[in-house]
């Protein structure tokens, strides 16, 4: 009897484990106020976690809540960090403010960066008075037709909001691509990309008969966007972009013919063993590419988290097959990614519980 009701609680968790989990944020926005102090909102999510143990860090130090402080009875509530925590210090221009939401695991701390910078190195540019940034989701397309969530941050007008963790003034990104003879160049792929690597997954969008493509619900964050010519794969627009709240961003580019043929995927698998990685399993993953067509070039392999963020990478072989020594990983839901020479062939997850 006790087997079988242990039987069950492994299965709740790994059933848990296996849906697409919301992983929770302690901050929902931050922002200077007139006089340079820094002023933290922690959203309703924040429950999940002892607010009051958290450690906080920026480019000055680490910083802890002062031994006995109080915290209002009430999520959301806003903080001046200024005045609350003793020698707290911050740098308006350029810095980075950190939320150690896993002591264990590094990459699951919340964490915003700004400076001047054109690149990876800074989430936004720097806030202006009566600006804030707001931490957000975004959808993020691992494999055709399959969305995960990717956390990112938004510059906002204000302070206020309408609701948590969401801003409220968005932007528009509005893209015409063109060919060679200046006619509008149809089923055109668009990339955006919010995280830290150059990784085209599947488009978000592709132009209409017009040669025209609008981002719906597009907001103030950090985005490389790609534009790719179907025929040469060349990348024909390659630029990050840093908007602030209600700006309007137009694209043109031009791609070498009009009548680009929608891209064909060939039905195809990647099938994964095991699908739960524990401890009497280790860190070998066996894959295999499995299709009416062989692989007929390179392939790669790429390990994202639930964030969307890259962790590893490794070649697949022609063979369609290989076993794989990952890396040492903490209890979650990981994507494993096939990609070609033409962009990403199938996608599958695994569960990693200890």
């Amino acid at each position: 009897m006790r087997k079988m009701v242990l039987a069950a609680v492994l299965l709740l968790v790994i059933g848990a484990l296996a849906a697409n989990v919301v992983i929770p944020r302690a901050v929902e926005r931050v922002w200077f106020d007139a006089f340079d102090n820094f002023w933290v909102r922690f959203g309703p999510e924040a429950d999940a976690y002892d607010v009051d143990t958290l450690s906080f860090s920026t480019s000055y130090g680490s910083y802890n809540f002062p031994y006995g402080f109080t915290l209002p009875p009430e999520l959301p509530y806003e903080l001046n960090f200024s005045q609350v925590i003793p020698g707290f210090a911050i740098d308006r221009a350029e810095d980075h403010f950190t939320v150690d939401t896993d002591p264990y695991w590094d990459p699951g701390d919340e964490s915003v960066s700004w400076g001047p910078q054109n690149d990876w190195s800074v989430r936004i540019h720097p806030l202006t008075a009566g600006q804030s940034v707001v931490q957000l989701t975004v959808p993020d397309m691992y494999y055709d037709g399959y969305y995960d969530q990717a956390l990112v941050w938004a510059k906002d007008s204000g302070t206020d909001y309408p609701y948590p963790y969401c801003p409220a003034t968005l932007c528009t990104l509005s893209v015409q691509v063109n060919d060679s003879e200046g006619g509008p160049a149809s089923q055109v792929p668009i990339y955006l990309n919010y995280g830290y690597v150059y990784d085209i997954g599947w488009p978000d969008g592709r132009t209409n008969s017009n040669g025209w493509w609008q981002a719906y619900n597009f907001r103030a964050q950090r985005t490389w966007i790609v534009i790719r010519d179907p025929n040469t794969g060349a990348w024909v627009y390659d630029q990050i972009h840093f908007p602030e709240p209600a700006e309007h961003i137009h694209i043109e580019a031009t791609v070498s013919y009009s009548e680009v043929p929608q891209d064909t995927q060939i039905s195809g698998t990647l099938a994964l063993s095991p699908s739960v990685l524990g401890t009497a399993s280790g860190h070998t993953l066996h894959l295999e590419y499995r299709s009416e067509l062989p692989l007929n070039g390179p392939a790669r392999l790429g390990l994202y988290d639930l964030r969307g963020r890259w962790l590893a990478a490794r070649d697949m072989p022609r063979e369609g097959y290989t076993d794989w020594d990952l890396p040492e990983l903490a209890n979650g839901v990981y994507f494993i990614r096939l990609s070609g020479s033409k962009g990403p062939l199938v996608g599958g997850r695994i569960t990693v519980i200890k």
